[in-house]
């Protein structure tokens, strides 16, 4: 098996383990409710300083560090595509750590032009997030198609589930705000659709990535002059 097969595997695996010890420990939690707060926030899907949201953003770093490395031992034609995915790897990294968007929310919500019946960050969101595929489409023409189109996807993945999901999780708890069923139980399983769709994206995008170097192992070479460069 090489790199590429065992570390999608340990990743996909890593991910289930994350969902599936939330929601035990998040229906423990409703049945009993004696489940520590402390414990329930660091194993929450919802929840920004989390383990979910730490294993996400550890993702796109990663990937971005990937995409970098692609950028670094890349031929010429190619170097535009692989910065602009660096870039938009690296910003998605520290929006996910930090939670940029939500001061897009947060102006948003001043502006009712902009509030169209789900969370107020979602409208400003879609539209920065046209832009940058529309930016990332013509940069990355150059780039090869095994690589071009799995990244492609796993960019739709991506935004499926970080801003369809949200809208429709948005919608739903403002058109039905305090219903039992949709907070405590349609909620929770829409972020953790959200989540696993941005989080399988990364693993597309960091399976692809590695998939590059198995391909093209000349690319390594050059990656080890640049880094290291010989004497």
């Amino acid at each position: 098996m090489v790199v590429s097969d065992r570390v999608t595997r340990a990743l996909l695996l890593a991910l289930a383990a994350v969902m599936v010890v939330f929601t035990i420990v998040y229906v423990v939690h409703k049945v009993t409710a004696r489940v520590p707060a402390r414990i329930l926030n660091l194993l929450h899907v919802n929840t920004e300083a989390a383990v979910p949201a730490w294993f996400n953003t550890a993702l796109l770093l990663v990937a971005a560090l990937l995409a970098l490395f692609a950028l670094v031992s890349a031929p010429r034609s190619e170097r535009t595509g692989w910065l602009v995915l660096t870039i938009l790897l690296t910003y998605l990294s520290v929006d996910e750590g930090a939670g940029v968007h939500e001061t897009f929310g947060e102006l948003a919500a001043k502006l009712p032009m902009l509030d169209v019946g789900t969370f107020f960050w979602v409208l400003p969101g879609a539209i920065l997030a046209l832009a940058g595929v529309a930016v990332v489409l013509l940069s990355c023409r150059r780039l090869p198609a095994p690589v071009r189109r799995p990244l492609l996807f796993a960019l739709v993945l991506y935004g499926t589930g970080a801003l369809g999901t949200e809208f429709v999780t948005g919608t739903l708890i403002r058109t039905f705000a305090g219903n039992f069923v949709v907070v405590d139980v349609v909620q929770p399983v829409l972020v953790m659709l959200e989540e696993s769709l941005e989080m399988v994206a990364c693993i597309v995008a960091i399976r692809c990535l590695l998939q590059l170097f198995e391909r093209q192992p000349d690319r390594l070479d050059r990656l080890v002059d640049v880094v290291a460069p010989r004497a």
